[in-house]
């Protein structure tokens, strides 16, 4: 993926023009026995609060795992996200993969807690897609999340509204990797996830990317995943 910095990010997020608007629908079911999650979180101090995360990422190409039996599923996710103290409130965005006895991507969305998670249809996504996400605060009852594929040159926005005054604030701002495997320990070979230029803004117009994450997310389940930050990109690599 060519290199992208989190002004040229930013740069890209506002020239996007109208955007199509795409069907949701339900995502694939985590149905699993074994799961394995990273990622970092990052705080900021209240009053202050973020108003805005956005990164790019390049789609991998995704295989059954080495000795894994092609008739089980095995899939992962990626997604970036803004959420309140007791995540009782969440925003997120990223895509889900999955291989074996079904395959493909697609990118997900939810917003909790009115909107569970779902996918999209007429936003295709393959191996090798550079996708830009954008999820934006609009007021305490209204959110927009564009997705922007590089590579296809589509662009899909999605007004997200909870018809209850949001309580609690968003003040945590999360980068994370799951994977899931139904029936063994094994889990989806995905090689490196690479988030470029990822970031979330606070209503002060500071910027934290996931370098000055305060939390790490313990890894739970059987697989090992390594996690690398720096100021404005973080990386997932299978183990």
């Amino acid at each position: 993926m060519r290199a992208l910095s989190f002004v040229g990010i930013c740069g890209l997020v506002a020239s996007l023009g109208t955007s199509v608007y795409a069907t949701p629908t339900p995502p694939l079911k985590r149905q699993a026995n074994y799961v394995n999650q990273a990622g970092v979180i990052a705080s900021t101090d209240a009053p202050d609060t973020f108003t805005q995360i956005v990164g790019a990422v390049t789609v991998p190409d995704v295989t059954i795992p080495s000795g894994g039996d092609p008739s089980q599923l095995y899939y992962a996710q990626t997604y970036i996200g803004l959420f309140d103290a007791n995540f009782q409130y969440y925003l997120a965005a990223g895509f889900l993969c999955f291989a074996g006895s079904q395959t493909g991507c697609k990118v997900s969305y939810e917003y909790l807690p009115v909107v569970e998670p779902a996918g999209l249809t007429g936003f295709p996504i393959s191996p090798g897609d550079e996708l830009l996400f954008a999820l934006t605060v609009v007021d305490n009852k209204t959110v927009t999340i564009t997705f922007d594929n590089f590579s296809t040159d589509q662009s899909v926005g999605q007004p997200l509204f909870n018809p209850n005054v949001q309580s609690a604030p968003f003040t945590q701002a999360g980068w994370f990797f799951d994977t899931y495997s139904a029936n063994d320990e094994l889990f989806i070979d995905f090689g490196t996830i690479l988030w470029q230029g990822s970031a979330a803004i606070t209503a002060n117009g500071d910027t934290v990317g996931p370098s000055e994450a305060q939390t790490s997310i313990p890894q739970q389940g059987f697989g090992q995943v390594t996690v690398t930050t720096s100021e404005t990109t973080i990386s997932f690599t299978d183990n």
